[in-house]
């Protein structure tokens, strides 16, 4: 928060009034990060199946870690704090990678809720064992991109 405080001029008491701790203003960062993958993929997902264009917004994901790694992983570690302000931010981060997420698979006859539960779990468990040094990232894009595509072959041959 120190070296917010210095980039920014403001005190600690004005950035503190708007985030209720450093847990919380990396939450911020991931809903900002987020928001502008939402802006960049609405209407221009790629891929010719659902599975492809899950795994294009995954790849994104992927990529603004890359660019910014010992950010990232901030980022993926804060989303674990036990703070209020943390768990109103990702409520706010899961709606806005929901919605990319939902269009991806429009049109497919899965339960879109349920798909979207078991994939996010698996996004999150992924980012949080990168963070904490136990997978690569390169490994961290091809897990998602398998269970991207798995976990939607598994919901459509679900019978009812």
């Amino acid at each position: 928060m120190r070296d917010v405080v210095q980039r920014t001029g403001m005190s600690s008491a004005t950035i503190y009034r708007h985030f209720s701790s450093k847990d919380h203003l990396l939450a911020e960062v991931r809903l900002e990060w987020l928001g502008e993958l939402r802006a960049r993929k609405s209407g221009r997902l790629r891929g010719a199946t659902a599975g492809d264009r899950v795994a294009d917004v995954l790849r994104g994901t992927v990529r603004a870690f890359q660019r910014s790694p010992l950010l990232g992983k901030a980022v993926i570690l804060a989303s674990q704090a036990d703070d209020p302000g943390v768990k109103a931010t990702l409520t706010e981060s899961y709606e806005v990678t929901n919605d990319v997420l939902r269009e991806a698979v429009e049109g497919e006859p899965i339960d879109v809720d349920e798909y979207l539960m078991l994939l996010g779990l698996a996004w999150n468990g992924a980012l949080v064992s990168w963070a904490q040094g136990r997978l690569e990232l390169d490994d961290v894009d091809r897990l998602l991109q398998r269970a991207a595509r798995v976990l939607l072959e598994g919901a459509r041959r679900r019978p009812g």
